[in-house]
């Protein structure tokens, strides 16, 4: 063989060793950038970031505001010892600035029931729920007949009254007070007013009946009956049942 053949076959293997070396370095740098995953590249450390942090993991965690438990009217009150599971209309003052008092001719006017079964809720006090002195009011007789409240002065402490609103919620309050008070003691109308927390103040008439044909009723009772609970413990609003 010529000189120049064999130097030929040797350039001709050499570079093929030499193509054959590259493929095989490049196809081994694809697999490792391929299947090897790059070093995360570390971050200096944040010392406001760190401090943050640690500030809201040692600060306490303050409850979430209160919400009303209930925001919509009374509709019934029903408190079972005393037999009473009553419809509730809502009444106001009237010219005088005298609490007003279910009547027939009102019920009638609003196709409601008549005056001795109805309870009222004064809208000037609290909306039963919204943390403060939710006032009811109604007859203890009405035409010469036992009326809703007839039995208000046998409830005593710890007794349930449930009242249930137009939305369907239930509040339950237990009772915590039943005194009888003189109409005349200008300190009686305070039962009326706001008490700066959750309360229900049931009142109607007490004592005995005094006939005076120049009242709208034809006379009035001498004593009123004040009844207050408050809310029971752990109570919350709960869907009514049916």
């Amino acid at each position: 063989m010529s000189t120049k053949r064999l130097i030929r076959r040797f350039l001709l293997a050499a570079s093929s060793v030499v193509l054959l070396g590259g493929v095989i370095w490049f196809i081994g740098v694809v697999a490792i950038l391929r299947d090897a995953a790059p070093s995360p590249i570390p971050l200096p450390p944040n010392p406001v970031a760190e401090s943050l942090a640690a500030d809201e993991t040692a600060a306490p965690q303050l409850p979430p505001p209160p919400r009303p438990i209930a925001s919509s009217p009374p509709a019934r009150v029903i408190a079972e010892s005393i037999d009473v599971d009553a419809p509730v209309i809502t009444l106001g003052l009237d010219n005088r600035n005298i609490p007003e008092v279910p009547d027939d001719i009102w019920t009638k006017n609003t196709g409601g029931a008549s005056a001795r079964q109805v309870i009222a809720w004064y809208g000037f006090s609290e909306m039963p729920g919204q943390g403060d002195n939710a006032v009811f009011a109604a007859h203890v007789t009405w035409d010469k007949q036992p009326a809703v409240f007839s039995e208000l002065t046998k409830l005593r402490a710890g007794d349930l009254i449930r009242v249930q609103t137009e939305a369907g919620d239930e509040l339950r309050y237990e009772v915590s007070k039943n005194v009888v008070v003189d109409p005349n003691d200008p300190d009686s109308v305070r039962y009326l007013f706001s008490t700066g927390e959750e309360m229900l103040t049931l009142i109607t008439c007490g004592g005995v009946f005094q006939a005076d044909p120049s009242l709208p009723y034809g006379g009035s009772y001498t004593d009123r009956s004040v009844v207050q609970a408050k809310p029971l413990q752990g109570s919350v609003p709960t869907a009514r049942a049916g």
